[in-house]
């Protein structure tokens, strides 16, 4: 009988540990001295990281030591990468910008003006941009204009949108001070809203990988993650400050913490 008991609260033991066991486990945080960090995109080993605070992008290595440095940008907010090449939303100048092989900028044509670019993608010549004061995504395929969203809150409404990423056949917004995840057809057409329950304030960064859509909840210091239908999966509240933009590689998850000038670096559990 005693046999039998010591087995049974061993199974219960087993068995509680396997249910407390977090989604994401925390490895360790990179300091970034006197670096502001908004937005990432990962080049290589590498990381860019767009510095708001200080008008500039920092090449950083693992240890988070700058192995490059581009100055004179006007408030770079979120950052992408394809196929080598990296594409800045310079919010302050109103332009959207493309890192060129000899390590000058290129301002990429717009048909659409917009009033704070705050997040950039690009995939397959087509390029979209989170334009931040007039609550809408510009939507450039190729020659032709699919530009959408408009102020307001329900199905293609937008209030202040900061991040935007293609996924598949999707568009990925953060749609920040509706405080809500919304995802898009590539024709600009309202799929589903991800995140009302969990009460965001300020959702200023998205991003999504194949098995996870994970959004930063800056005000309340948070990280969330979704899967791709919209169901949580996980809420980490713990060890943030200011975050603002997330980035997945290797089946490591990466924090920018804003305000408190590091990143949070997680293990998948």
């Amino acid at each position: 009988m005693k046999k039998n008991l010591s087995l049974l609260v061993l199974c219960l033991a087993v068995f509680a540990g396997c249910q407390n066991k977090s989604y994401w486990e925390f490895s360790h945080d990179i300091n970034l001295g006197d670096v502001s960090p908004n937005g990432v995109a990962i080049h290589g080993d590498d990381m860019w990281i767009s510095d708001t605070d200080n008008n500039q992008l920092v090449l950083i290595n693992p240890a988070g030591e700058i192995q490059q440095r581009i100055e004179e940008l006007d408030r770079p907010m979120h950052i992408s990468s394809n196929e080598g090449q990296l594409y800045v939303a310079d919010y302050g100048s109103d332009h959207v910008l493309r890192l060129n092989a000899a390590g000058a900028f290129d301002t990429i044509s717009l048909m659409e003006m917009p009033d704070g670019p705050a997040g950039v993608d690009y995939q397959d010549d087509k390029l979209l941009v989170a334009d931040f004061y007039n609550h809408r995504i510009i939507y450039q395929d190729g020659d032709t204009n699919k530009s959408f969203g408009q102020k307001g809150k329900e199905g293609t409404g937008l209030h202040y949108p900061t991040d935007v990423q293609f996924f598949q056949d999707q568009i990925i917004v953060a749609d920040a001070y509706n405080n809500l995840v919304k995802i898009f057809s590539t024709e600009g057409e309202h799929l589903r809203t991800i995140g009302d329950a969990e009460n965001m304030t300020a959702t200023t960064g998205v991003y999504a990988n194949d098995t996870e859509i994970i959004a930063v909840d800056f005000e309340n210091d948070r990280v969330i993650t979704y899967d791709h239908e919209g169901a949580l999966v996980d809420i980490m509240d713990e060890g943030f400050h200011g975050p603002t933009d997330i980035i997945t590689k290797g089946g490591q998850l990466f924090v920018l913490n804003f305000k408190g000038k590091f990143i949070s670096v997680f293990n998948k559990s």
